[in-house]
């Protein structure tokens, strides 16, 4: 395991690599004060694990998870004095997977690490899930609807996969977060919201009215199934297709018709119904992204 810090008080830096020797002797871990520097040795080391803290002498932590996310879904835990709710938020929404305020306990981050390692393990053994034209790669991080794909972090892809793999069915917000964190308290239960939010702005359409994962008040969140034709709407649709075509066909003979009129309506009507009956079909395929 291979753990990457970038924290410029190196009483914390020590703190943190005698603990993760204590607890894992075979664990290499590596730090750096500086911010930019940081983002090089993600890249460069491909660590399994970010601690990062926020108040860096050249550029914001904040910078440095952006870039991060930029070419890498490693998980991040924010480790960081700054306690309040607005700069929790900002973190979880700009892709960081957990966030620890100082003064901290040892047993505690080392419990968190444990649990972002452990959905690694867990999502790289499983396989690909595919609902209708929904796909999710657990090893690549990779959301694919139709042409649209997208990368995730590793909590949105955990988050991701407990909603396919009960699609159809609401899960609660207790289950996905004990899933995500191990845990359950109101401060995960905040972190689900935000990990959510940031979620849908990368695969629903329009992430305030969301149609791929949905909430049930008081009870949780359920990813909807991608809905195929049922056999009464292929059927009223083939009978409508029938029916203007005959219209259509009896309109390249309208100068024979003795009551034009008659035809001209009843062939309009046919085409706003088959219009209707293709938006029909539309919305009932697959649950529509761009």
């Amino acid at each position: 395991m291979k753990v990457l810090i970038i924290e410029d008080d190196r009483d914390i830096v020590e703190a943190i690599s005698l603990a993760f020797q204590i607890r894992w002797p075979e664990a290499h871990v590596i730090s750096t004060h500086l911010g930019e520097r940081g983002v090089e040795l993600v890249e460069k080391e491909s660590p399994d694990i970010v601690i990062l803290d926020l108040g860096l002498p050249d550029i914001s932590g904040y910078e440095v998870l952006k870039q991060i996310r930029l070419f890498s879904s490693i998980p991040v835990i924010i480790l960081t004095a700054r306690a309040e709710e607005s700069d929790i938020v900002k973190g979880l929404e700009l892709g960081a997977d957990d966030y620890i305020v100082k003064p901290f306990k040892q047993l505690e981050l080392l419990s968190r690490v444990q649990v972002q390692l452990r959905k690694q393990d867990v999502m790289g053994e499983e396989k690909p899930l595919v609902c209708g034209q929904l796909r999710f790669d657990p090893i690549a991080r990779k959301f694919r609807c139709g042409r649209k794909e997208v990368n995730l972090t590793a909590t949105e892809s955990q988050i991701l996969f407990k909603l396919m793999k009960n699609a159809g069915r609401v899960v609660s917000h207790k289950d996905v977060a004990e899933d995500v964190w191990g845990v359950d308290d109101p401060s995960a239960i905040e972190s689900l919201s935000v990990h959510m939010r940031r979620l849908r702005e990368k695969i629903e359409k329009d992430p305030s009215h969301p149609r791929l994962i949905v909430t049930k008040a008081g009870a949780g969140y359920s990813l909807i199934k991608p809905r195929l034709i049922d056999g009464f709407l292929l059927l009223w649709f083939g009978v409508f297709s029938c029916y203007i075509f005959v219209m259509m066909w009896r309109g390249v003979y309208w100068y024979h018709e003795p009551n034009r009129a008659m035809l001209i309506t009843e062939t309009t009507l046919a085409g706003l119904i088959l219009l209707y009956g293709l938006y029909r079909i539309k919305k009932a395929v697959f649950v529509k992204l761009s």
